[in-house]
């Protein structure tokens, strides 16, 4: 009985780590050159699954899917860090970057084919739910 209930505590402590919940309403977005500094007014939601292999992004804001092109959840190529600690990177489909900085209480978005003045997206001030 107790080697049954240590393997699915392991279990359960595994599939957490596979995924990662982030809220946020403070935002910093770089839009052809325009720097935006404001605070959404929804929740904007970020959910990152390993075991989907995908990054989606939550939000009723426009300038987000406009940046984003609409397509709110990206697959997920390359991990760079362990998502249990507190900064790592993904690399998405289409030229994504997304780097987490949670003792800083931010995510940096950016594309490798466009200058980070011209496109990207900073959540800041954000709430980490692990799942």
């Amino acid at each position: 009985m107790l080697i049954v209930s240590l393997l699915f505590t392991l279990s359960i402590s595994a599939q957490d780590r596979n995924k990662l919940v982030i809220n946020s309403t403070s935002l910093e977005i770089n839009q052809r050159g325009e720097h935006i500094k404001k605070t959404a007014e929804t929740v904007n939601t970020v959910t990152i699954d390993l075991a989907a292999q995908t990054f989606t992004i939550n939000s009723d804001d426009k300038t987000i899917k406009e940046l984003m092109r609409n397509k709110m959840t990206r697959k997920i190529t390359k991990q760079m860090g362990d998502i249990s600690k507190s900064q790592f990177s993904l690399e998405l489909e289409d030229k994504t970057f997304v780097h987490f900085f949670l003792e800083k209480d931010k995510i940096i978005m950016t594309r490798s084919d466009i200058h980070p003045l011209k496109w990207g997206i900073q959540f800041r001030d954000i709430e980490v739910i692990e799942e």
